[in-house]
């Protein structure tokens, strides 16, 4: 990747960055209000409901913005990007 491609990038995603501040905002409001030690293990959320609640709103908003997610139902989550 040359200099300037890079360097384009780097403002695309700035650009993306910016116009997603607010959400970003809330979003990370969101996760930081969730009270996430580990708590009594559950059927489906070996760490307990906590742990559980964070995952499942993570897993939500990477399939809102359109990403290949699992949840394994281990307390292990993943989120891939579609398209490169």
């Amino acid at each position: 990747m040359t200099t300037q491609r890079k360097i384009d990038l780097i403002a695309k995603i700035d650009e993306l960055i910016e116009a997603s501040r607010a959400d970003l905002a809330a979003d990370t409001i969101k996760l930081v209000g969730i009270k996430s030690v580990m708590g009594v293990p559950l059927p489906g959320a070996p760490f307990g409901e906590g742990p559980k609640q964070v995952l499942d709103y993570v897993l939500d908003l990477g399939q809102k913005e359109g990403f290949y997610t699992v949840d394994y139902h281990v307390g292990v989550v993943s989120i891939a990007m579609k398209d490169g």
